[in-house]
Formats: C-alpha cells, sequence, structure tokens
C-alpha cells in the first residue's frame, strides 16, 4: 500500500511504525513539504487505508508546525493517538500537543489538537507515548538550555483529561536523547535513553508504574 505521496518528508527522518495487534500497522510522520505537518495512517491486515490517504494531520493551526510524531494504538476503541513538538513558524518557541483519531482518522481532541505544554523558551524534543491501561503516557525532554535537560511526562485519560500532572521521569540535569519507550507485561512502563550526566554518554533506564509512581512497585 501507499501510504504518503504528497509532499516530501523531512530529511534524515525515518518514519515509524507500530503494529496493531491484527496483522495491520500504525505509521507515524511529519513533512518538510507543502510544510512541516505530522501526520498518521492506520494499515489494515488487508492493507487498505483506514485513515484518508496520506494521512490524518495531528491539527489544522497553519500559524505553527509539528515536528517528531509518535504515535500509539488503543485496539479495544479502534483509537490512534499521536502527540509530537510544536514550534511557531520560526522554529524559535516550543511546546508539546497531542491528538486522537477514531478508527477512521477522524480528529477527537478538536481540530487544533490537546496542548500538553504550550509553546516557551525552553525546547520540547523527543515527545514519545504509550498506552498505559485505558490511559495514554507521555515522555518528552525538557531542555531550557544545554546539559539542562530534564525528561517530563504526564498521563491523560481517553478524553485528554490529565490522570497525572507533569511530573519528573529524570530531574538529573543533563544532555538526553533517544527515548525508547515500551510496555512490559507486569502493567508498568519502561524508558530508555542516552544521558551525558557522567561527562560522557550512558544508557540509563527509569519504570513508570501505573499510578505514576518511579521505581519498585
Amino acid at each position: 500500500a501507499v501510504i504518503f505521496d504528497e509532499g516530501s518528508l523531512q530529511f534524515g527522518n525515518f518514519p515509524s511504525f507500530l503494529p496493531d495487534g491484527s496483522g495491520g500497522a500504525i505509521f507515524a510522520w511529519y513533512t518538510s513539504s507543502p510544510a512541516l505537518q505530522c501526520f498518521a495512517q492506520h494499515i489494515r491486515a488487508d492493507g487498505s487505508e483506514a485513515f484518508p490517504h496520506n494521512g490524518s494531520a495531528g491539527s489544522t493551526d497553519t500559524s505553527n508546525i509539528r515536528v517528531d510524531p509518535s504515535a500509539s494504538y488503543r485496539a479495544a476503541t479502534d483509537e490512534t493517538f499521536l502527540f509530537w513538538t510544536e514550534e511557531d513558524s520560526n522554529q524559535f518557541f516550543n511546546g508539546v500537543s497531542g491528538q486522537k483519531f477514531d478508527g477512521q482518522g477522524t480528529s477527537l481532541w478538536g481540530p487544533t489538537g490537546l496542548v500538553l505544554v504550550p509553546l516557551g523558551n525552553a525546547t520540547q524534543t523527543f515527545v514519545k507515548n504509550v498506552q498505559s491501561g485505558d490511559d495514554s503516557l507521555v515522555f518528552w525532554v525538557d531542555s531550557p538550555g544545554y546539559g539542562l535537560s530534564t525528561m517530563q511526562a504526564t498521563k491523560l485519560d481517553g478524553h485528554g483529561n490529565t490522570v497525572c500532572a507533569q511530573f519528573p521521569v529524570s530531574s538529573a540535569p543533563a544532555n538526553k536523547y533517544g527515548l525508547s519507550v515500551d510496555i512490559a507485561q507486569s502493567g508498568l512502563t519502561a524508558v530508555a535513553w542516552t544521558d551525558d550526566r557522567i561527562g560522557n554518554n550512558g544508557i540509563y533506564i527509569q519504570n513508570v508504574n501505573a499510578d505514576c509512581s518511579l521505581g519498585q512497585q
């Protein structure tokens, strides 16, 4: 199936996808032309497109731009969740936003999505999300300056309401990047990343429990 054939992908960006558990997959990507914009698509097991051709956009707001999306899927409700870095048109101010799509790719959190972090001076990057029970657990790196990054997270229910207010997953100031997130069979979420807090790059891992506490439970 042809997923995207209108405009251009961002150079050097490799769109991610995840299985839907039924032989299909959820795809997420962002374009560089005609604008920096995030999209999602659900390809069913038979190769058909569940969403409109070329995907459903995260937001219709043309005054801002969007990059680096992360998708998750809730099979029980056939819903797709997309979170990304939101930027002003000059790419000076950064924030974090998200969108939920039904099984046909219709936006359910309004045409411009849900704002998790308003646009501000700090850089918000490496946005990732997973489904944790009936909720979405969203991670990102907040960078007010070089070497001062922390990893933040929040948990939202299916309506976009806050289940866990923004909390630090890694508060040690350092350059952080390369986040990888998944759910264990026990239900806890594990996030791994690269961090230079000891002066050179190391790999760190942290578990986040269902109640948003950290460590063993």
